[in-house]
């Protein structure tokens, strides 16, 4: 993991105590009762715990111990940089405290004021001699590190207060669910020590790329520790991603976590076809970023060399040793008698305890086998088992749209409860021997028949099933992840498994026809399908995610309708696509993406009027020439049409598409937006590169424009002047030597790129309202430095 920047207290770690989500710290007379009130009720009313200090601190006093242990106690620091601020010695201690996640709002006052410490914020004018140096110094520091932090610019309208308190509070919601992660809880055992140690081997290489390797026997607590030190640093890093290799990784199928990488970091899906391809992509886009990155059950160097780009030697082990007698019961009574046993008679105790003393020559296994079928019902059971078998590591709402039970929740916080299942960055994990347990209960369902066990794993058992025709209407779930079969498969091998609710197939195998498929699936996931069609009986109605990247179909079957429970279609890459289905019976497709389908020629009209579709990708189908006349997507919010390179018309928009945020149009043969891209509110736009300038004309609300490597020379920049709402534009590789003058009347403009301009020669600031002008590898620039430019 890569070092933080600034030293760490290497004392006894306790677990962090947060008192407070947010507190807030301003100067009473100049925002108590307008901007700070309306920010803590928007807090509030978002169901954050907030600490606003009402009173106020006389000269020469210092702010209380009960103030500084709410600052430290909170997760988030909001800093109110107001016209008064600076005079209140109460509101300079306060920021010399804080020292978690700082969002400074610059309350009609300038960024730079406040860094140069200048106008109100002159601090030898405004205390003069009566303060001691040392505390002098102390807020000098600390006002220079909040201005240098990007925060709020605002002015004393009550429009600009709405805007930037709704920014706030979706930030901090947004980074709450990104950091979803275990509540490290007060009752760990034994882990003081370990923590402890761990921070001192971060804290000996602060500033250098530090690797270090957590080791121990299974179930000691490594992932636990790792958490732990995850949660405490990772603050102190411009991006983060916690990465959990399954058992059964194998080196070739690291493609997935590669993304899962780049996802955490960019919020958005990269398209990596290799090992190779994703690290050449996560080499480029982590260049020069700060990044902690934890790698956990990491059985092998190509693990390592994929994320990391190579494999780094190891510049400190930390072994996490076993507990001792004392402790490991305190732990065993906590974890497995805790919830169970808690104040129950003596009595049950004793019966407990003999039942287990009983099994006592048995494996560890038979243990947690006496716990799961004393605590649990059948329904809980069932759930259990499904995360072992399909759903360990999937996102958990993910999973209650795919089971679609009342039940789900209640369920998942029993076995959450019991400890058999920990949710982790809102996803579903358990340990492996809990995932051992469950396997070998499904095991002794039916040892020597597999063909009549609930769920099927090992690829022996399954493949046998699938030659001999030997599977039952008990089967509800396969999961094949295996090497490719070279023999050919049974066509009726599924004709026995009416039960089969999901089917998780990301091996290639081979079937020279196949004439059954249950109707009762609703989870199909098949990578490589082989055959161009699906079996004409197979109508699905409960079906909620179809997933078969890389198939041959031709199209699917056209009994495919009302299917009501559908959210998820990927056919992406299955380049024998050459229709698609009538979406009229989808109506609850929340994600469509037909990606790299080369032979897709159309799109049924009906894909128009799916009101709950939020995502539509359509990326790289070469051979489309239309899309529905008019759309009306009321939720989409991404529509992906790049590399559609005989797509010469946009469809209409309704003027229901409000939702709509991103829109990509590059490598499409589009010369003209529709008039009726007037409608969107707001927009992110990656166009094709042969747009007439006319076609900005009708964006009066677009935020976000990318221009960039479209051969843009002088006197070729389309007209931006009726782009009022434009924020952000990206001229990024283009060939013009100098800007037009148009860019001067965007008076909304944030950030301009111009990376990699290398004939432009001339740049001056060309709107007021300008904060950042990026300009790396602008080689004909005067005094060239290949520095960002910045105005603030």
């Amino acid at each position: 993991m890569a070092s933080t920047s600034s030293e760490r207290p290497s004392s006894s770690y306790s677990a962090p105590r947060q008192q407070y989500d947010v507190f807030i710290s301003f100067q009473g007379e100049d925002t108590r009762n307008t901007f700070t009130h309306h920010l803590y009720e928007a807090l509030e009313r978002a169901h954050f715990v907030v600490f606003r200090d009402d009173k106020s601190i006389q000269p020469g006093e210092y702010i209380s111990s009960a103030l500084i242990e709410a600052i430290e106690g909170s997760q988030y620091a909001i800093v109110v940089l107001s016209e008064n601020y600076a005079s209140s010695m109460g509101c300079l201690d306060e920021l010399v405290k804080t020292g978690q996640t700082v969002l400074p709002v610059f309350y009609n006052v300038k960024p730079s004021d406040v860094r140069k410490q200048t106008g109100p914020f002159a601090i030898d004018i405004a205390h003069g001699t009566s303060v001691n140096n040392e505390r002098i110094q102390k807020w000098r520091d600390a006002l220079r590190l909040v201005a240098n932090i990007a925060g709020w610019d605002m002015d004393l309208s009550s429009k600009s207060s709405v805007i930037v308190i709704q920014a706030i509070v979706k930030l901090i919601r947004e980074s709450v669910d990104e950091n979803n992660f275990l509540n490290i809880s007060k009752d760990l055992v034994g882990m003081e020590s370990s923590v402890k140690e761990m921070m001192d081997l971060v804290n000996k290489r602060l500033k250098d790329v530090l690797f270090i390797r957590i080791w121990g026997v299974s179930g000691v607590g490594k992932t636990t520790l790792a958490e732990i030190i995850y949660c405490e640093i990772s603050q102190d890093f411009d991006d983060k991603s916690f990465i959990y290799f399954k058992n059964d990784t194998e080196t070739g199928n690291l493609v997935p976590y590669q993304k899962e990488v780049l996802k955490h970091i960019f919020k958005r899906e990269f398209n990596i076809t290799s090992i190779y391809s994703g690290k050449q992509i996560i080499r480029k886009m982590l260049c020069g970023r700060k990044v902690l990155i934890a790698l956990d059950n990491v059985s092998e160097k190509g693990q390592l060399d994929a994320i990391l780009l190579v494999t780094h030697e190891v510049d400190d082990i930390y072994e996490v040793k076993p507990l001792d007698n004392y402790k490991a019961l305190e732990l065993f009574t906590l974890e497995c008698f805790g919830s169970f046993l808690h104040n129950k008679e003596i009595d049950v105790w004793k019966s407990y305890l003999g039942e287990l003393e009983e099994n006592s020559e048995g494996e560890i296994l038979t243990k947690l086998e006496i716990i799961y079928k004393r605590i649990l019902d059948k329904n809980v059971k069932e759930l259990f088992l499904d995360i072992a078998f399909f759903f360990k590591g999937m996102d958990k709402n993910q999973v209650a749209n795919i089971l679609n039970d009342p039940g789900y929740l209640a369920n998942l916080v029993f076995l959450q409860n019991n400890s058999l299942i920990t949710i982790f960055q809102g996803k579903l994990w358990m340990h492996d021997l809990l995932q051992a347990m469950g396997r070998a209960m499904v095991r002794h369902e039916a040892i020597h028949e597999p063909g009549r066990r609930s769920r099927l794993w090992k690829y022996e058992d399954i493949f046998s099933i699938l030659r001999n025709n030997t599977g039952t209407e008990y089967v509800k779930g396969m999961m094949l992840n295996s090497p490719p079969c070279k023999e050919d498969l049974n066509a009726n091998a599924f004709s026995k498994m009416g039960g089969l609710e999901l089917i998780k197939i990301c091996s290639a195998v081979r079937f020279w026809g196949l004439n059954h498929l249950s109707n009762q699936l609703q989870m199909m996931e098949w990578h490589d399908y082989p055959l161009k069609s699906m079996p004409r009986s197979f109508r699905p109605c409960n079906l909620v995610e179809l997933t078969m990247p890389n198939s041959q179909i031709e199209q699917l079957p056209e009994v495919f309708n009302n299917l009501n429970l559908l959210r998820v279609v990927d056919l992406s890459y299955s380049q024998n696509l050459i229709k698609t289905p009538d979406f009229s019976g989808f109506q609850n497709l929340r994600s469509l993406t037909f990606q790299g389908c080369t032979r897709l020629c159309n799109v049924h009209p009906s894909v128009g009027a799916l009101k709950n579709l939020t995502l539509l990708n359509l990326k790289d189908c070469e051979s489309l020439k239309n899309l529905p006349q008019e759309i009306k997507l009321e939720s989409l919010e991404v529509l992906v049409l790049s590399g559609c390179s005989r797509l010469e018309k946009l469809s209409e928009i309704g003027e229901n598409m409000t939702c709509l945020s991103k829109l990509y149009l590059d490598r499409t043969a589009i010369k003209e937006l529709p008039s009726s891209i007037k409608h969107l509110a707001g927009l992110t736009m990656k166009p094709a590169n042969l747009l007439l300038p006319e076609s900005f004309s009708g964006l009066s609300s677009l935020k976000s424009l990318d221009l960039s490597d479209c051969n843009l020379s002088d006197g070729a920049l389309p007209d931006l002047s009726c782009l009022p709402s434009l924020r952000s534009l990206n001229l990024s590789k283009n060939n013009f030597t100098r800007l037009p003058d148009a860019i001067s009347q965007l008076s909304m403009l944030k950030l301009l790129c111009l990376d990699n301009c290398s004939k432009l020669q001339l740049l001056l600031c060309p709107s007021l309202s300008l904060k950042y002008v990026m300009a790396q590898g602008c080689t004909s620039l005067e005094n060239y430095s290949n520095n960002s430019v910045v105005w603030t």
